[in-house]
């Protein structure tokens, strides 16, 4: 029995912190009677980011990659221009089907299409370095997909085949019809 103390003399499981000890780097105040242990507390129940590692030990833990959703567009579209139609009445006679093809960035996205149509949305939007995206080269090329995101630095790349890679980010709400129809109209270049 040379390897195991007896009985009673083990060491705690879970140290006993006297109250006042010089020598504890938590210094840890016991509010119990002196010989109650002191673990850390249970962060278990506080609201999301409070329970993270890095607030538990003080230490900033590396930060996981960005998942992207990846989207890829290939030019299938057509120009819809009736002959002898106008190009006002061609924006306008397209409105609905722009509109309805627009959409907000909700999760991070990497966009490859042939397009390089982009438009600043943040002027529109009121909100900093927000983005439209367009998988068409043209306003008025139909079908296309509009997507409206947030820009960070690096966002636009040129692939080796011509293509174009956009990455973009929760644009952090929907889009409203009013908001949608003036991106829309400034898709236009006069």
């Amino acid at each position: 029995m040379s390897g195991t103390p007896p009985v009673g003399q083990r060491k705690p499981a879970i140290p006993i912190i006297k109250k006042g000890d010089p020598d504890d780097p938590r210094r840890l105040e016991n509010t119990g009677d002196d010989e109650t242990p002191v673990s850390p507390p249970d962060t278990s129940r506080l609201s999301s980011g409070w329970n993270q590692p890095c607030f538990r030990t003080g230490v900033p833990i590396a930060k996981q990659p960005v998942q992207f959703k990846i989207l890829i567009f290939e030019r299938t579209q057509i120009i819809l221009q009736k002959p002898g139609e106008t190009s006002e009445n061609l924006h306008e006679r397209l409105r609905d089907q722009a509109t309805n093809s627009m959409s907000a960035t909700r999760e991070p996205t990497r966009i490859i299409t042939p397009s390089w149509l982009t438009v600043d949305a943040s002027k529109i939007l009121k909100i900093k370095d927000a983005v439209l995206i367009s998988t068409s080269t043209c306003v008025h090329e139909f079908p296309a997909r509009i997507f409206v995101g947030i820009r960070k630095e690096g966002f636009q790349e040129t692939l080796k085949d011509g293509r174009h890679q956009y990455s973009l980010y929760d644009l952090g709400r929907e889009l409203t019809s009013e908001e949608k129809n003036a991106l829309y109209d400034a898709m236009r270049a006069d």
